[in-house]
């Protein structure tokens, strides 16, 4: 298949429609679970009391509080696109109503709802609403209907083209951050042994506060080389077919253990985790569909 314009052609893939929609309810999910909390308790976190009145021009901050409408049409549109994008109903609206509801959520409360993760959330859902994709297959309407093959196939450059932005934005991403940590001396420091010495409830997670020294120096010495290998190993060896799969895992590997170690948000690890998936080789999807390994139920024997 010809290479998306202006994209290099090793994160084209041929459709990724199962990796894209992976990527979907990952997405999501994510961002259900980082959200959803401050919603529960919705007079404490959206009600008048709680509004940055500052961002807005005073005759709308006057309404706003009065009426306390603001708030609860963000949560809905928020709530609404997040639901509709996990069940992979009409990917443009579903991600147009979670932008524009999550992005008022966050900037007119003064819940800390605020994370660096929130920066690949806005690129992701307005690539969403601008190109759609990912409903082909692992969606509600597809499910019911049982449409699933004739979507993949008429619906085939659509699903290459979110999906291959995406990957080279998160994947682009991914590799800064290593650059970043070059510059900033992780190759021949240890800066990561000064997160490891932040107190309780701060940065790392409660059971590694208070480590030894010999233990604090190795592990700080394996994130810091780990980070570098995977920031910057991982883009290079997913341009690669046969090297794929295997950047995918270690991926998915290291944002595991980083939200382990570290007290990131879950949508942090959703959105890496999310970055795995997309990396799979189309290939490596066409062979567990074809092998049935997942259900044995699943698999069809010759009649007599």
């Amino acid at each position: 298949m010809d290479s998306v314009e202006g994209i290099p052609s090793p994160y084209d893939g041929e459709r990724g429609a199962y990796q894209l929609a992976a990527f979907r309810i990952v997405f999501y999910g994510g961002l259900m679970i980082h959200f959803v909390p401050s919603v529960v308790e919705y007079d404490l976190n959206y009600g008048a009391h709680s509004l940055r009145s500052v961002v807005w021009d005073r005759r709308v901050a006057a309404w706003v509080l009065e009426n306390d409408l603001s708030p609860i049409a963000l949560v809905t549109s928020a709530a609404l696109g997040c639901t509709l994008g996990l069940l992979g109903l009409w990917p443009r609206l579903a991600a147009t109503l979670a932008a524009v509801g999550l992005y008022g959520m966050v900037n007119v409360s003064m819940v800390n709802t605020h994370t660096l993760a929130l920066t690949y959330a806005w690129f992701v859902l307005w690539t969403w609403a601008a190109m759609g994709g990912g409903d082909d297959v692992l969606s509600l309407r597809t499910f019911v209907s049982n449409e699933q093959s004739a979507r993949v196939a008429a619906r085939a450059g659509t699903t290459m083209r979110t999906r291959t932005v995406l990957l080279v934005y998160l994947v682009g991403a991914l590799f800064i951050a290593g650059i970043e940590k070059i510059l900033a001396g992780w190759a021949h420091t240890l800066p990561a042994k000064t997160l490891l010495l932040y107190p309780e409830g701060t940065v790392v997670r409660s059971y590694l506060v208070g480590l030894p020294e010999p233990w604090l120096t190795c592990l700080s010495a394996c994130f810091g080389v780990a980070a570098l290998v995977v920031e910057l190993g991982a883009p290079i060896a997913a341009a690669y077919a046969p090297s794929r799969n295997a950047s995918a895992a270690v991926t998915v590997l290291f944002f595991l253990c980083v939200t382990a170690t570290m007290q990131v948000p879950l949508l942090f690890l959703a959105i890496h985790l999310g970055v795995g998936v997309l990396l799979v080789d189309d290939n490596a999807v066409r062979r567990v569909r074809e092998s049935r390994l997942v259900c044995p139920m699943h698999r069809t024997y010759p009649s007599n």
